[in-house]
């Protein structure tokens, strides 16, 4: 869509021949050069009121358009460091785009306050000349960046549709202001490409309106065909594959960007337990969430090494005198949850509530290395039993120190900031576009996430996690003999044994899933 700047020498009005002076005039016949009447330089009245009007309402529109302009930038900028959708992943993949159509706002405000001054202040021609400079150097630029943006969002977003029908009216009238009030002064080809121009954005406002307002817009994008419909999610769908649930969490490299999760509790009817009743002999060896009630008068019945552990509790300890010791509840009793996990080189002492723990060693060289492998008759995710697609049980995995001795597991109650399970979403990389993981088709295997995670007492740190399902995996298995350290996500992790629990690197993929494509399953919409 072109807009033709026709041939101007400053003036705004209608031009016409100037008369040739009757022999004897004293002023004699007006200068070859002079070919119409120069508006600044005559009376206000000698201007017609219907081209007054239309001036008047031409620099409106120019203004109209120069706003939303802005408005469009100020809805593209607000995407920045998001990516929580498809359309977030678009606006991140189009780099620069906010900062060009800034750039053609301002000069598009220049020009319109420069305007103001040469044309209304100092009574200069150059009406024509800033307009016409406006509408190149400005409108349509901002034209091309809103109608990308426009593309992009399709239906989502109504400004940069506005700025984009505002900027085809402008061209439109303009044009024919200048076809109609100038034609006398153009040759055929200029009033050939004013034509086209008007046509064109007349044609172009039609066909984006009625795309847009029927919803039509995904039929020219075809953004249906990647399998990824749009969720105006507020944050990053993750799915925990240990524990098979789905949370959401945000962007940022900040501690506090963290996001403290609670696991869902196993199914099934609540236990009451006794004072002594150990995690192990209520819940087996698990690393589920499990809920459980206590009695009251639980502190009388203390007995020695009823608790085991600080923060972090042995098996065998007492799940209602550990709940008193951690704060859960008081000797009065009531109810609650209690998480299972993987267990810790060893477990400390210390005194709370009115009840001091005992401390264990568990292994003899602590951060030495581990092996961790599915349990017995288990899948990736640990699970071993399942009913209507919702788990039932899951059990711990095998952890194995070095000397081949098994690590017991362990759980707290993930109230304390030493033990409390997280997902931190550091930032978001764009991959080389020759990395071998890319999907023709599913733009979103061009991001890497960084991420960093503890759940049921497994860690990983700053882990580069690609966007999307990428299939079955395992997730951990035991080293063979003679097998290294991992060297890629799809190797074997490299796993040890650490005070909060098992920390693995290269374990990323097999323990998280960053994905939004999937809204049936998990969506994070803001509340």
């Amino acid at each position: 869509m072109t807009a033709v700047v026709p041939f101007s020498n400053g003036s705004n009005k209608i031009s016409k021949p100037e008369p040739t002076k009757m022999a004897g005039s004293k002023e004699g016949p007006m200068p070859a050069w002079d070919v119409r009447q120069d508006t600044t330089a005559n009376p206000e009245e000698e201007t017609p009121w219907y081209l007054r009007l239309e001036n008047v309402l031409l620099v409106c529109l120019g203004a109209l358009d120069n706003a939303l302009c802005y408005a469009t930038w100020f809805v593209l900028n607000s995407y920045s460091g998001r990516l929580y959708h498809i359309l977030d992943l678009q606006i991140v993949l189009l780099p620069g785009l906010d900062i060009v159509l800034l750039i053609f706002a301002i000069i598009g405000t220049a020009l319109l306050l420069s305007q103001l001054a040469f044309v209304e202040c100092m009574n200069l021609g150059l009406y024509h000349e800033l307009m016409n400079a406006r509408l190149m150097f400005s409108s349509l630029p901002c034209f091309v960046c809103s109608t990308i943006f426009l593309f992009v969002c399709e239906d989502v977003e109504w400004i940069p549709f506005m700025s984009v029908v505002t900027t085809c009216c402008y061209v439109f009238v303009w044009c024919l202001h200048m076809r109609v009030h100038y034609s006398h002064q153009l040759n055929t080809l200029s009033k050939i490409a004013l034509d086209v121009s008007w046509a064109l954005a007349l044609l172009f406002g039609v066909m984006i309106s009625i795309l847009y307002l029927a919803d039509g817009m995904k039929e020219l994008t075809n953004s249906d065909d990647n399998g990824c419909p749009y969720v105006n999610n507020q944050a990053m769908p993750v799915h925990v594959l240990s524990v098979d649930e789905w949370y959401c969490a945000k962007w940022g490299t900040l501690e506090d960007s963290k996001v403290f999760i609670s696991r869902e509790p196993a199914p099934g009817p609540v236990p009451i337990l006794t004072c002594s009743d150990s995690f192990l002999l209520a819940f087996g060896v698990s690393i589920d969430a499990h809920r459980f009630e206590c009695p009251s008068g639980c502190l009388r019945t203390s007995g020695s090494g009823a608790v085991v552990g600080c923060g972090t509790y042995a098996m065998d300890s007492s799940v209602c005198l550990s709940a008193i010791h951690a704060g859960v509840m008081d000797d009065a009793g009531g109810s609650g949850v209690v998480f299972g996990r993987v267990g810790v080189p060893s477990f400390e002492r210390c005194s709370r509530n009115a009840i001091s723990s005992y401390e264990r060693q568990v292994v003899a060289a602590p951060g030495g290395s581990v092996s961790v492998s599915t349990p017995a008759g288990g899948s990736s995710s640990f699970l071993v039993s399942s009913y209507g697609g919702r788990r039932m049980q899951i059990s711990a995995p095998l952890v194995l120190a070095s000397d081949g001795s098994q690590v017991p597991g362990a759980f707290h109650f993930n109230n304390q900031a030493s033990v409390q399970e997280y997902i931190w979403l550091k930032k978001y990389e764009e991959v080389s576009s020759r990395d071998a993981g890319i999907k023709a088709g599913q733009p979103w295997t061009r991001m890497d996430g960084i991420v960093s995670a503890r759940v049921a007492g497994i860690e990983v740190q700053d882990e580069y996690i690609r966007l999307g399902d990428p299939g079955s995996r395992d997730l951990f298995r035991e080293r063979a003999a003679g097998e290294g350290v991992a060297a890629s996500p799809g190797d074997v992790p490299d796993c040890s044994l650490q005070a909060s629990g098992v920390l693995c690197r290269g374990a990323g993929i097999a323990v998280l899933e960053l994905d939004f494509c999937r809204p049936e399953v998990k969506s994070c919409l803001e509340r």
